[in-house]
């Protein structure tokens, strides 16, 4: 969108004068995005005539975050058609920073809960996925490859105890050698999982589901 089209759509011209708080409508942005391959957030915000920070935060996103092909990302609020600005959305404090693999893994769960991805037996994809799919799809893309199996993720980590879990360690249910769930530690007495049929990729607690026990990647 060039300055002029955005004068124009508000019946002002190129030098106008704002006021603070000025209501301006922003045309032809689409409330959501599909992420393409290649695609950045501050390429998509440019494209629509958008800030970068204000994308971000309406994603629930921080500048380290990984955006993933077929993502679903929110350009403008729910109420208006306007820009979010950035007190208008909270951040996420489950986010990571950082860009250790740790630190990626999370960030790439807690998207994953924001795209209301069901529960599916044997999926390991954004159209469905179970919790061993789910661990298995987030470390995929960042070039780890995990088996669809929760007895046999176990393998691949060094086992510990829940209290000792770290934020980007599996979760674990069951005893080990026969684990029955999976999930991803996020920090903060919280997890990402595919919970159970009939429900979506979500933060789930520690206190209300505890695990029994963890384990970082090798």
């Amino acid at each position: 969108m060039t300055t002029e089209e955005l004068a124009k759509a508000n019946n002002l011209n190129v030098n106008s004068a704002l006021t603070p708080n000025q209501n301006i409508n922003v045309p032809n942005i689409p409330k959501t995005y599909i992420v393409k391959e290649g695609d950045t957030v501050s390429e998509i915000a440019k494209k629509y005539g958008l800030k970068t920070k204000d994308v971000l935060n309406l994603n629930h996103l921080n500048w380290q975050s990984t955006i993933l092909i077929g993502q679903k990302l929110k350009l403008t609020d729910n109420k208006t058609a306007s820009t979010v600005s950035k007190s208008a959305v909270a951040p996420n404090n489950n986010s990571v920073s950082g860009n250790s693999v740790a630190a990626r893994a999370v960030n790439l769960a807690l998207q994953l809960t924001q795209q209301n991805i069901p529960y599916v037996w044997g999926g390991n994809s954004t159209g469905g996925m179970d919790c061993s799919g789910m661990v298995q799809y987030v470390y995929a893309q960042l070039g780890i490859s995990l088996p669809h199996n929760t007895v046999q993720q176990e393998a691949y980590v060094n086992e510990k105890p829940v209290s000792q879990a770290q934020p980007g360690d599996l979760l674990f249910w069951g005893q080990p050698g026969a684990s029955y769930h999976v999930a991803i530690y996020i920090g903060g007495d919280k997890f990402v999982a595919a919970p159970a049929p009939g429900q979506n990729v979500s933060v789930g607690s520690i206190s209300a589901f505890p695990p029994s026990f963890s384990g970082s990647l090798k």
